[in-house]
């Protein structure tokens, strides 16, 4: 977010400055009469009027400026969400941004491996995600601002083979998702026990 900074001139400063002049000034004589006083208010006035608006004109102008660059501000788009590569987390499949229901494939993966199910979504209502090769699903809620974004890893006997994802999305609600492999907490691979590279 840019920083704004506005710089305002305080007009006691001015008044001040010229008190202190007017104070300090040896007092001139002279013989040509005074101009009207009334022509005095009118010039003061016009000129205090022009120097108001110039003063608000400069300083409206960087709140105007900052509240239009929130106004174009685009919102961060809805994208498949990332692995986490740096610990050796694997894409084996991925579905763009989309509206509504669909379904993708998914590749088969080694032994041992936990099935990591990423999705990112934003608008009014929720999605289900069905994962038949697992027999497991799961619903995720949207939002209606920065998209928002889960990550289901699934530590089971079958996660290795390949298999399908199945959305169910209102039209309303923009998505992506993204299906990965990674290593199994340690948990799930003490339940599982020793596994072997085969199928």
């Amino acid at each position: 977010m840019p920083t704004v900074t506005r710089h305002r001139r305080n007009p006691v400063w001015l008044l001040t400055v010229l008190a202190a002049a007017a104070c300090t000034a040896p007092p001139q004589h002279t013989n040509e009469p005074r101009p009207d006083a009334s022509t005095d208010a009118s010039t003061d006035a016009s000129t205090d009027a022009s120097t108001d608006a110039s003063t608000a004109a400069s300083t409206a102008a960087p709140t105007a400026a900052a509240a239009g660059a929130w106004a174009t501000r685009e919102p961060t788009p809805v994208v498949p969400p990332p692995l986490d590569a740096g610990n050796g987390e694997t894409l084996a499949g991925r579905h763009g941004t989309a509206r509504g229901n669909a379904h993708f494939a998914y590749e088969g993966g080694r032994r041992g491996k936990a099935l990591i199910v990423a999705v990112s979504c934003r608008g009014a209502g929720e999605v289900t995600v069905d994962l038949p090769a697992l027999g497991a699903s799961f619903p995720h809620a949207c939002s209606s601002g920065e998209p928002a974004v889960v990550y289901n890893e699934f530590a089971l006997p079958a996660v290795h083979r390949p298999g399908t994802v199945k959305v169910a999305a209102p039209s309303t609600v923009e998505w992506a998702a993204t299906v990965g492999r990674g290593e199994q907490p340690v948990e799930a691979r003490e339940a599982t026990g020793p596994t072997s590279e085969g199928s």
